[in-house]
């Protein structure tokens, strides 16, 4: 009986010892399969390019080897910026944590081989070229509110022609795919559904976004403001009684002490757009650039007023800036705000939108018309009395810096010493092969300000023009015109110490380093300036040091 008994077990652990082999040899890591995963979690943040994918964790269940994967282990795709068709996005690194397993995403530049230096001009060499990594913004193609994907000039198979000819529209959901490799792409875990909305039915948990919802930048809606829009009328698809936007509260803000108001407002065609189907690209102001999400460590109140492009209309009684100035106004009358401190952040041409908020504020005429001569938008005005508070500071990025636009205004020449007068303070940057330079009307608005009594220490200290180099933006495979990414990207907390740099593995590297109250000039290849021996001076502070400390 001893012996049979002893057999008996003898089986039992072959048998044993035989599966345990086999439960390894079906998980081990490269064997992997999409079935063996218990949930997906995306994490985004900000890059250079937008709000984009940094993360991912994949739990696997228990009992599945993950030991030994590496990033080969895994496909990662996600639709692209510049096109719909879905790409493979690089993994830098892999880190295993028990079931977990991260992959960490390449969030740098997507500049192709073909990317050249210098763009413009007689020497240009080549195109500015770029495939974006994973981010919620697409450059040139958009989804309808029926699920279709509108791209390209025609019809195809897979897309429908984009025919409004529209862009730079926000994602709802990231359209991440994952599974491995040597698994048949079928088989890939899918974030969004086939109509581009987040799939509750599957692996993938909601995407964790750093910068939005509860730890970030809300609407205004979901922050229950409601601020009556002139779009109320509007004839482009969609009338809106409020104004859209976000708003970023600090979470120490208890109303003790006054704190800075910071308001961005997007370009062209990164503003608010709608469609006759309601399609719209609302959120493409906060997630394009860092402009608003790098100010929430800097104690301050932010705001993205999501202004109307010139994309559809606005109809015939929208006016921007009284939509913009009642913003302001109901947070002065809201929270406890410095009025000193109220900032406002342009790009393209919102700084054109920027000029003309803050003419209407010093009580001078202003265009409603968003982007040029518009005979039928006569020059308006804000009710005297009504607005008891102007532009304290203007960042000014890659456009017009209180510059004449014919049709905007007749009065420049008076206009000028007005705004002087209100103690505006104004940082402007150009790129070097950018469309716009800044030189001429920043000479002539130092003269304005002394004549109207500003003293050269004061000048200098709070009227400011810096310049770019093209290596700043080439290798992110951006146009010179991207002032604001870089700026934010780069220049938010650190000086800018002059254009005798590069940028390797991202970073910014000075072969040479003029020092503060030194000055530099931009060799201008492709781009010819209105002053091309104009010195810029090197300022001792970064951005956000001086915004702050007006």
């Amino acid at each position: 009986m001893k012996i049979r008994h002893w057999l008996v077990y003898l089986l039992i652990l072959s048998l044993t010892l035989l599966t345990a082999c086999s439960d390894d040899d079906n998980n081990h890591d490269d064997q992997l399969h999409v079935s063996d995963i218990e949930s997906i979690q995306a994490y985004t943040d900000q890059t250079f390019y937008g709000e984009g994918l940094v993360s991912v964790d994949i739990t696997y269940k228990a009992g599945v080897h993950v030991s030994e994967v590496t990033a080969d282990t895994y496909i990662l795709e996600d639709r692209g910026v510049e096109s719909p068709d879905f790409h493979t996005l690089a993994i830098d690194d892999v880190v295993v944590n028990g079931q977990v397993v991260t992959l960490f995403v390449n969030t740098g530049t997507g500049a192709t081989e073909e990317n050249a230096l210098i763009y413009r001009g007689d020497n240009a060499t080549g195109s500015r070229l770029k495939v974006t990594p994973s981010v919620y913004i697409a450059d040139n193609w958009y989804r309808s509110v029926d699920g279709n994907i509108h791209y390209g000039d025609e019809d195809s198979d897979d897309y429908v022609a984009n025919s409004a000819g529209v862009g730079y529209y926000t994602r709802e959901s990231l359209e991440l795919k994952l599974h491995h490799s040597g698994e048949p792409e079928e088989s890939a875990a899918s974030l969004a559904n086939e109509y581009g909305r987040y799939n509750q039915t599957g692996l993938w948990k909601e995407t964790i976004d750093a910068n939005f919802n509860s730890n970030g930048f809300i609407s205004f809606e979901d922050a229950e403001i409601y601020i009556p829009s002139t779009a109320a009328t509007s004839l482009d698809g969609d009338a809106d009684p409020y104004v859209r936007g976000w708003v970023y509260v600090p979470e120490s803000y208890d109303g003790s002490v006054s704190v800075p108001l910071i308001i961005t407002i997007a370009g062209n065609g990164t503003s608010f757009w709608i469609l006759p189907d309601g399609t719209n690209n609302f959120g493409t102001g906060a997630k394009f650039d860092a402009s608003g999400i790098r100010w929430m460590d800097s104690g301050a109140i932010v705001l993205n007023i999501h202004d109307r492009s010139i994309v559809g209309g606005g109809g015939d009684d929208y006016d921007f800036v009284v939509d913009d100035v009642n913003t302001i106004k109901y947070f002065l009358e809201n929270y406890n705000i410095d009025q000193s401190q109220i900032v406002l952040s342009g790009n393209s041409r919102s700084t054109a939108a920027c000029d003309q908020i803050i003419r209407a504020l010093a009580g001078l005429t202003y265009s409603a018309n968003q982007d040029g001569p518009n005979p039928t938008a006569p020059d308006r005005s804000l009710p005297e009395g009504e607005y008891n508070f102007t532009i304290g500071t203007f960042v000014c990025n890659n456009g017009a810096l209180l510059r004449n636009f014919p049709g905007f205004w007749d009065d420049y020449e008076t206009s000028l010493p007005v705004l002087a007068n209100t103690g505006l303070r104004f940082w402007a940057t150009d790129g070097e092969q950018d469309m716009h330079n800044n030189i001429a009307i920043f000479k002539e608005l130092v003269s304005v300000y002394s004549n109207a009594g500003y003293s050269d220490e004061w000048i200098e200290e709070n009227l400011r023009l810096s310049g770019y180099p093209s290596e700043l933006f080439s290798y992110w495979g951006v146009s010179d015109h991207n002032v604001t990414r870089v700026l934010y990207h780069y220049f938010y907390d650190s000086i800018y110490y002059g254009p005798d740099l590069q940028v390797v593995d991202g970073e910014v590297v000075y072969t040479s380093q003029a020092q503060p109250g030194e000055t530099y000039q931009l060799l201008y290849r492709g781009n010819p300036p209105s002053d091309p021996e104009y010195e810029y001076l090197v300022y001792p502070e970064s951005t956000k040091e001086w915004v702050l400390n007006p």
